[in-house]
């Protein structure tokens, strides 16, 4: 089992490079799903998300939670394991945020009904049908986990209208941690 510091976690924020790490897939017991799922909750909660990818804590598992009724009274929580979009049907565009990019929205295509299966936290396998917001939320979730962020969906006139901001958050966070100029080089080949 990985060892993981629960209560260090935290939003990583663009452009850090482990929102653009592979994911691999969940293993029974490989973390402990009692600690790591409420606190991915607790995060997404504190943030005012409605969803968390394991990505966005800096960790590399195909996980995620989600609450679209953004409910803290669990009515409305989803635990995504090792997820799988099986159909999409339908588009909406709709605006976006990103708790790892905050501040930004943009405008994105997405399907507008998609059919997914994953694991639950007990490891069951089920199957979901999702519209709307729903939809969206899953859609942006599993973006994350394939190392896809809303700022890599954008038209180019979009990206011009956000690249003082993506440049100011960048510019942050390599002063924050002291990144060489070939780090900063590696980082944003991913991305901009």
């Amino acid at each position: 089992m990985q060892v993981i510091e629960y209560d260090k976690l935290d939003i990583v924020k663009y452009p850090a490079i482990s929102l653009r790490k592979k994911t691999k897939a969940v293993k029974k017991d490989e973390v402990d799903l009692a600690i790591l799922i409420p606190k991915m909750f607790e995060i997404m909660y504190k943030y005012e998300g409605v969803g968390l990818a394991a990505t966005q804590i800096g960790l590399n598992y195909r996980i995620f939670v989600m609450n679209v009724e953004q409910d803290k009274n669990k009515k409305g929580e989803k635990v995504f394991i090792n997820p799988q979009i099986l159909e999409r049907e339908g588009f909406q565009d709709g605006n976006e945020g990103c708790l790892s990019i905050p501040g930004i929205y943009v405008s994105i295509k997405r399907a507008l009904k998609i059919t997914a299966k994953a694991l639950d936290e007990n490891f069951q396998e089920f199957e979901v049908e999702a519209e709307g917001l729903a939809a969206r939320a899953i859609q942006h979730e599993m973006d994350h986990l394939n190392n896809i962020l809303i700022i890599d969906r954008i038209t180019p006139a979009q990206k011009i209208k956000i690249s003082l901001e993506l440049k100011k958050m960048e510019d942050e966070y390599f002063e924050k941690i002291g990144a060489s100029e070939g780090y900063k080089k590696t980082v944003l080949k991913h991305g901009r």
